[in-house]
């Protein structure tokens, strides 16, 4: 029997008790098997630790990331963008409490392809965006971005 992909995540999120909801959920998901893919979760608490993250080489290619919106030192939005400027091809989900206010710094940085999702983020919607993550450990060859919104910010 082959071993399930293992899809590494990182979580950029500023609120303490809404990273440690997001981890609760998803050792459930892990544990009651409700996704096919195996996780590895890394966590950053703003946005410039999520980008020195995924910029070291030494941690490994990370697939996904799920930003908020609102971080100090630099927000989701920024993070975002700093993205696309070094081309990096992992897929993006945003979560925020304020859709909108989302929408709008998007917008502001010329980002209009990104999925955002209502925080607080439960678990049926967690595992559509992990799901979701997982399609691009299937077909690795096929870049695609995605935006999500998870917890209140």
């Amino acid at each position: 029997m082959e071993n399930p992909p293992t899809l590494r995540l990182l979580v950029a999120e500023d609120d303490k008790d809404v990273s440690d909801s997001l981890a609760m959920c998803f050792e459930i998901l892990t544990l009651t098997k409700k996704i096919t893919a195996e996780l590895e979760i890394l966590f950053a608490a703003n946005g410039e630790e999520a980008l020195e993250i995924l910029q070291d080489q030494s941690r490994g290619k990370i697939d996904a990331l799920l930003t908020d919106l609102e971080m100090p030192k630099m927000n989701g939005a920024k993070l975002i963008a700093e993205l696309r400027k070094i081309n990096w091809q992992g897929k993006i989900t945003m979560m925020s409490g304020n859709k909108f206010k989302a929408q709008a710094a998007l917008a502001e940085l010329g980002i209009s392809d990104i999925e955002i999702h209502d925080k607080p983020i439960f678990l049926e919607k967690l595992i559509k965006i992990i799901e979701k993550f997982s399609e691009t450990l299937a077909s690795p060859q096929s870049p695609a971005t995605s935006a999500a919104a998870v917890g209140n910010a």
